[in-house]
């Protein structure tokens, strides 16, 4: 894990197939399985029944198909052999004559676990119980819930463990796996299995196209990984199955947390894979915030050991996955909704302050920047709302060794045509005495060392007049009476709820509100 920084590649594929033809189908699995090996990927994901077909209808019945399916799955299975990759294919299984609609794990030249389908549609256009059993039936009750009922079966490698009570474990990370309508359930299979531990879902699906099911089916998708903080990675059937009640469009999906990754283009008529990397750590530190994460477990689910094997993959290849440059700026077509609720945010915190407080008038330092801007924009807005004049926002300017023509102009203009009242009190004056006092040199351009206790950016004035402005501007509070805004104070103070309340300036004007950024309602 510390090699590839918590991250976890994985990917979602589509290859083309025949209907019913599973060695080509098999021949494209494995050179879809060749190529997300050149590309470092851990984990690859299949669609519903992609050995076969999802629309063999009653070709699933037959006898040659079963044995076909069960070389190809071997030839896949030695396909991974000394691979670094873990494969996850679709195909049906006969057990004990009934049959199953499959998940296929294999990792190594090894079947490590086989997960049936437990939510098999047969509504609308969808008739799945007539081929497929449940894969409740591999399970029974007992007095703590459920336990399996066929815990494990028989296929060319030896016992598999099988059922829908399955999680994979590997060095880094866990996984469960889920098919097609287990996700559209009402209690979907990934929410227990999340609960359970798995921070990656695999969804295999066959899911046909209709007008506006793209789009329901993504915010499904992103909603879910959003609600069991987990990556999840969704894979369907392509072009290549048969036409003749529904049209499958190949798509898929990776998203984490809420977000969506990757999605792939639809109605491909070649084979398509999206590949990126999930953020395990982002995970298990989401998961640890939310203390009602785990109270929900039910029964007992079983872990599969993944043997470790050694990749190559790291940061020295290509990453996948968009990283925003700017992950606290909302995209431009978003822009303004979230500045409205920042504002409105402020406005309802600094209202029910100014209330509270019951101080006639709010003071605020304008230097002309623009932290000392949007604090007079959120006050003036704050006083309108509660039908207040304009003129009890009081404007504070303290020109000074750092003013500078144009940052005082600024402040002048905008208090003016915002019609707050405006106080002007120069520190010059104050801030060289200060600097005489300490023994600074006036015309030094560097901080006194030892002989000032605060911090500097490198000119000894400027530090003289933010600390000697921040006293004129609270004793200015005090005397009138007044709620004092500062807009370089820790933004948490701002409403009157930080912890350290005892350390608040402004105490003698009743507490003190002050705005400092935005961003910090924008995460």
């Amino acid at each position: 894990m510390e090699k590839n920084f918590g991250f976890v590649r994985v990917a979602a594929a589509v290859p083309q197939m025949r209907v019913a033809d599973c060695h080509y189908n098999t021949t494209e699995i494995k050179r879809q399985i060749t190529e997300a090996l050149q590309e470092g990927v851990q984990v690859i994901c299949f669609p519903e029944l992609s050995v076969t077909g999802y629309t063999c209808e009653d070709l699933f019945f037959t006898q040659q198909l079963q044995q076909n399916t069960l070389k190809c799955l071997e030839e896949i299975c030695a396909y991974t052999r000394n691979q670094p990759i873990v494969v996850l294919v679709g195909a049906p299984l006969k057990v004990d004559n009934n049959l199953y609609n499959c998940a296929f794990v294999m990792t190594d030249g090894e079947v490590i676990g086989v997960v049936p389908k437990v939510n098999l549609p047969n509504t609308g256009e969808f008739y799945e119980k007539r081929w497929f059993t449940s894969g409740r039936a591999a399970m029974e009750h007992v007095a703590n819930g459920l336990q399996p009922r066929i815990p494990t079966i028989e296929l060319w490698s030896g016992d598999v463990p099988f059922g829908p009570d399955l999680l994979f474990v590997t060095r880094d990370y866990c996984f469960g796996i889920e098919l097609c309508e287990d996700l559209w359930s009402p209690l979907p299979v990934s929410t227990q299995l999340a609960i359970q531990g798995a921070e990656i879902i695999f969804n295999l699906s066959s899911s046909n196209c209709v007008t506006g099911k793209h789009a329901f089916r993504r915010q499904m998708i992103t909603q879910q990984s959003a609600r069991v903080h987990c990556g999840y990675v969704y894979t369907s059937s392509g072009i290549g199955e048969s036409t003749t009640d529904l049209v499958f469009s190949g798509s898929t999906y990776i998203a984490e947390n809420g977000d969506l990754l990757e999605m792939g283009e639809r109605f491909q008529m070649e084979s398509t894979m999206v590949i990126t990397e999930i953020d395990i750590e982002r995970l298990r530190i989401d998961r640890q915030r939310n203390t009602n994460f785990t109270k929900d477990q039910h029964g007992h689910y079983r872990k599969i050991n993944v043997a470790p094997i050694d990749s190559e993959f790291g940061f020295v290849e290509p990453i996948h996955r968009h990283f925003c440059p700017t992950p606290f700026v909302p995209r431009e077509a978003d822009r303004l909704s979230y500045c409205e609720d920042v504002f409105s945010i402020q406005t309802c915190g600094l209202l029910r302050r100014w209330q509270h407080t019951k101080a006639e008038s709010l003071v605020v330092g304008i230097s002309g920047g623009l932290d000392s801007t949007l604090a007079l924009l959120v006050s003036v807005l704050t006083a309108d709302r509660l039908g207040y004049n304009r003129s009890q926002v009081i404007g504070v300017t303290m020109p000074g060794f750092g003013t500078t023509d144009r940052t005082y102009h600024n402040a002048v203009a905008l208090m003016e045509q915002l019609g707050v009242s405006i106080h002007e009190i120069p520190i010059r004056d104050m801030a060289t005495q200060h600097l005489h006092d300490i023994g600074h040199d006036l015309e030094t351009h560097e901080c006194a060392g030892a002989h000032t206790h605060a911090h500097t950016d490198g000119h000894g004035e400027q530090v003289q007049r933010t600390r000697g402005g921040h006293r004129r501007h609270e004793r200015t509070g005090a005397w009138l009476g007044y709620l004092l805004r500062r807009p370089d104070v820790d933004v948490r103070r701002q409403y009157g709820y930080s912890k350290d309340l005892g350390a608040l300036y402004g105490a003698p004007c009743g507490g003190e509100c002050v705005w400092r950024r935005g961003t910090s309602y924008l995460a």
